[in-house]
């Protein structure tokens, strides 16, 4: 629900002039400032649940590790760049790293528990899937956006593979969703009721 708010008020600025975050007019439809809080929040939130639900110590320092990369990486770039106004594209790099890192961990966590990489009634094992081909398709599209921004050029196919990374990733988390089994708390021993 809150992926869907942001990307509707993030729409709602670019398309509407009387929408916007800050008063000068220059800035009128800039929404890097919603996007950017939602990357934090995005990634901090994901590497809590990954670290959560994996059962190894270690990839669970792994995953800490990564977070604290993030955060210190997320201080750092406004410095560089205005969180406001432009994308924090170094603090996105290093948080899909680390997402993606934190996906292969899980991924592993369940070959050691269960046998397999995939569950297919674990509602986490789909959203993995999801994120973790959109994250691996998306990465270089959101390098390449960032350089074709500043050097004013396009190229027509990125947005496409943007959209099919976008609906494969929700796809996922659908299914996940439909075919889904309760699942155990990471501290409890009951079933989620």
């Amino acid at each position: 629900m809150y992926t869907f708010l942001t990307e509707l008020l993030g729409v709602l600025i670019s398309v509407n002039v009387e929408i916007s975050l800050f008063y000068k007019e220059v800035y009128f439809n800039n929404n890097w400032f919603i996007y950017n809080l939602y990357n934090l929040l995005f990634f901090l939130y994901f590497y809590y649940v990954f670290w959560s639900y994996i059962s190894s110590k270690k990839s669970k320092n792994i995953i800490k590790t990564g977070a604290i990369l993030f955060l210190i990486t997320s201080i750092i770039n406004p410095l560089a760049q205005s969180f406001k106004t432009m994308p924090q594209l170094t603090s996105y790099i290093i948080g899909a790293i680390v997402l993606l890192w934190s996906i292969y961990l899980y991924t592993i966590d369940l070959k050691k528990d269960y046998g397999v990489y995939f569950l297919k009634k674990d509602l986490l094992s789909w959203l993995s899937l999801g994120m973790g081909i959109f994250y691996a398709g998306y990465l270089p599209i959101k390098i390449l956006r960032y350089y074709m921004t500043i050097y004013d050029f396009k190229i027509l196919w990125v947005s496409k593979v943007h959209l099919y990374l976008i609906l494969i990733m929700y796809l996922c988390f659908a299914i996940g969703l439909v075919i889904m089994r309760r699942r155990k708390l990471p501290s409890l021993e009951t079933e989620i009721e």
